[in-house]
């Protein structure tokens, strides 16, 4: 808007300032230009007019409107996919600072679905007695159910994560599948190395032997004796063969617990 200095001071442009007069002390006002006055009015009309408004001098808010109205034209409201204007609502709450802050969101009904988690202290009712109930509250949650293998309500099923731990799935555990155990036993078998037992390991026995006479005797002196020239000696028969052996080894353990120290708390997932 053009800026219209007091009548006669017009040299002195935007730094010329308008004097209120005083008739009782003699002070004259700043004659004021016509261009004072209607620069302003036109500049007021074409707002009210880029509104779409129709002035009329019997809605004094009409200045106020036009600017609402240019402001939303040119911001849109938002959208999910564009920046703009966000009005208060149910679950949003605009402050005097502008601050938005959401309020009233049930955090149960906004979980994604089919996602097991684990919640302490929930308890179950329901339709089928498998719905949660949970923290605090004493209704139970029909789109929420254990994750017991039973059904999800929509034609499915849920897994049955009851006393299992989750596993990720990969090229050798495939999603969905199962395995494991809380226990296994080991089984030992196998064989000791060769050996060969020298004679005191051998047990204590007898060989039977068999000695042969010639028959001859000999005197001496004023006695006789067994000829030595006609003595024969065979040997004992040997018996085993020296040959090395091996020893057999079995056995078994009894089952070992393999679960790590743990607390359980009920897997429960959102259906609908």
């Amino acid at each position: 808007m053009k800026y219209a200095p007091p009548i006669g001071q017009e040299a002195q442009g935007e730094e010329a300032h308008y004097v209120d007069g005083n008739p009782e002390l003699g002070i004259l006002g700043s004659p004021v230009p016509a261009a004072a006055i209607e620069q302003g009015q036109r500049e007021l009309l074409h707002v009210i007019k880029q509104a779409g408004l129709t002035p009329s001098s019997e809605d004094l808010t009409q200045l106020f409107q036009a600017i609402g109205k240019l402001i939303s034209d040119k911001v849109p409201i938002a959208t999910n996919e564009t920046v703009g204007l966000v009005k208060g609502g149910a679950n949003i709450d605009i402050g005097e600072d502008g601050t938005i802050s959401l309020t009233g969101i049930d955090p149960w009904s906004v979980f994604p679905k089919r996602v097991p988690i684990a919640v302490d202290g929930v308890t179950f009712g329901g339709s089928d007695g498998r719905r949660a109930i949970m923290p605090g509250e004493s209704e139970p949650r029909e789109n929420w159910v254990k994750c017991d293998g039973g059904s999800d309500g929509q034609g499915g099923s849920v897994p049955n994560l009851q006393g299992r731990f989750i596993l990720g799935a990969s090229e050798d555990h495939k999603a969905g599948s199962t395995g494991g155990s809380e226990t296994h036993a080991h089984s030992l078998s196998g064989t000791v190395g060769e050996t060969t037992l020298t004679v005191e390991q051998l047990a204590s026995h007898t060989h039977k032997y068999t000695i042969g006479n010639g028959g001859a005797w000999e005197a001496s002196g004023a006695s006789y004796r067994e000829s030595t020239e006609n003595r024969s000696q065979i040997p004992t028969t040997s018996t085993g063969g020296s040959k090395p052996h091996t020893h057999t080894l079995s056995g078994a353990s009894g089952e070992v617990d393999s679960l790590p120290p743990y607390y359980a708390l009920a897997l429960i997932m959102r259906i609908a």
